[in-house]
């Protein structure tokens, strides 16, 4: 701040202020409203994208979400929600963001970003139906993930691999080997009742349209 005390004194006060960033709880919970959502016409390794049921924002889709209770034996449920259009908040946008990264069959992992350790995964224990469940690092129960891939012209998603994760338990060094026994593959993606699971029959499948994360995930480089 700089004040005059008479025609040829100026005196200069600088101020500086500090706090700490605000807790993760509280900054996630901040209302939230990018401009407007853009369909995604390619899928990239690394990418982020919002999964919803319409290809329009108006009347609200749904979209698939990372559910909120955990369970250390099956995961977090993979859940169908709609945005609210006037309070919206960070975790809502978080919570439906998906990465999707590049397997060895040159395929999709599908990892949760609120929670990035746990990728999507479905088995025969309750007919495929998919969650999300822990594939990095120490977990309760061994389980793994399903890589899957992406049609732009029927906007079709279908299960391809399935992968069983397994660690050293001394390095915690991770290790995945394709599930043999997995039934599902080439599975199309349903979703009914706000439940997703994978079918056999493609007149079963979904339309599953893919937003392009609204948020920034670049470094700033000043």
């Amino acid at each position: 701040m700089v004040t005059e005390a008479d025609d040829s004194t100026v005196v200069v006060a600088n101020t500086v202020t500090f706090s700490t960033p605000a807790n993760f709880a509280s900054a996630v919970a901040m209302t939230y409203k990018p401009t407007a959502l853009s369909l995604a016409t390619s899928v990239s390794n690394r990418g982020r994208y919002l999964i919803a049921d319409a290809q329009t924002e108006s009347p609200a889709p749904k979209y698939l979400e990372i559910g909120a209770v955990y369970d250390p034996a099956k995961g977090y449920a993979v859940a169908s929600v709609a945005l609210s259009p006037t309070a919206s908040t960070y975790k809502d946008y978080l919570s439906k963001t998906i990465q999707w990264v590049q397997t060895a069959d040159s395929n999709y992992r599908m990892d949760a970003h609120l929670h990035p350790n746990n990728s999507i995964d479905a088995d025969s224990a309750d007919n495929f139906i998919l969650k999300f469940r822990n594939n990095f690092g120490k977990a309760t129960s061994l389980y793994g993930y399903v890589s899957f891939s992406y049609d732009t012209a029927s906007n079709f998603l279908q299960a391809k691999r399935r992968y069983i994760y397994s660690y050293d338990p001394v390095t915690f060094v991770a290790s995945y080997t394709e599930d043999p026994a997995f039934a599902a593959a080439d599975h199309y993606v349903n979703l009914s009742g706000g439940v997703y699971k994978l079918v056999a029959s493609r007149a079963n499948a979904s339309r599953l349209y893919l937003f392009s994360s609204p948020l920034i995930w670049e470094f700033l480089s000043s």
